[in-house]
C-alpha cells in the first residue's frame, strides 16, 4: 500500500526481554496505564473486544460504572432472564451474573446512556482468560438481547455496523440466527490466518 511504497527508514525492531505471548499485563510487573479513560483495568481490557459492539446499541455498556464494558444493561432489561439465556449457552470462560447498575457522570465519562437512570441486566464474569472468546460473547450477548427483546432494542444509525466491521452481523442478528452460525465463517479464514502469522511471530 502507501506505507510501504513511501516509507523510507532505516527500521531497527528491539525485541523485549521477559515476557513472553502467554503472558497477559498483568502477569507482568508493569503498571496498568489507561489508554482510555473507561479502560480502567486489565479485566475491561479483556472484554472489550466484544462488549465494545454495545456501543452501537441504546443499551448501556457500563461507562459511569466502576465496571465499564463488563456492566451490561438497560432500564427495560431482566437480568435474571438475560443471564439465564446466555449461560444456557455455555460459553467458555465466562460467567453472566445478573446485574444493576447505575450510569453516572464521572471525571472521563460524559453524558453516559441512561444517566442516573438503574439499568438492569449481566456483569460479565471471566474465569478463564485464556479460554474467553470475546468477540463471540459480545454478539451472543447482542443476539440474547434481540431475541428477548426486539422491540426496545434498536441499532444506532450505523455505529454497530462500523463496530463490527460489517453489517452481515447485523443483519442475522435480525434475521434470529445464533452466534454460532455467526461465527462460523470466521473459521476457516482465521485459521488461515493463524497458521500464516506463526512465521511472523516475534515473541513465542
Amino acid at each position: 500500500g502507501w506505507l510501504r511504497g513511501n516509507m523510507k527508514a532505516a527500521l531497527t525492531v528491539i525485541p523485549m526481554e521477559g515476557w513472553s505471548r502467554a503472558a497477559l499485563y498483568d502477569e507482568t510487573s508493569l503498571a496498568w496505564v489507561r489508554p482510555s479513560p473507561n479502560m480502567r483495568t486489565v479485566a475491561t481490557a479483556v472484554v472489550y473486544p466484544g462488549t465494545c459492539l454495545i456501543e452501537g446499541l441504546n443499551v448501556s455498556e457500563g461507562r459511569g460504572t466502576d465496571h465499564p464494558f463488563e456492566n451490561i444493561g438497560a432500564p427495560w432489561i431482566d437480568g435474571d432472564s438475560l443471564a439465564m439465556v446466555l449461560n444456557a449457552q455455555r460459553l467458555p470462560g465466562v460467567v453472566f451474573e445478573p446485574a444493576v447498575f447505575t450510569p453516572r457522570q464521572i471525571p472521563g465519562v460524559t453524558n453516559p446512556k441512561f444517566k442516573d437512570v438503574e439499568c438492569r441486566g449481566v456483569f460479565l464474569r471471566v474465569t478463564d482468560r485464556t479460554a474467553f472468546q470475546a468477540v463471540k460473547a459480545g454478539i451472543a450477548l447482542v443476539s440474547a438481547i434481540h431475541t428477548l427483546y426486539p422491540a426496545q432494542l434498536t441499532f444506532r444509525d450505523r455505529g454497530f455496523d462500523r463496530l463490527a466491521g460489517t453489517p452481515v452481523v447485523r443483519r442475522m442478528i435480525v434475521d434470529g440466527r445464533t452466534p454460532a452460525a455467526i461465527a462460523a465463517p470466521w473459521k476457516a479464514p482465521l485459521e488461515e490466518f493463524m497458521a500464516h502469522r506463526r512465521h511472523y511471530l516475534l515473541y513465542k
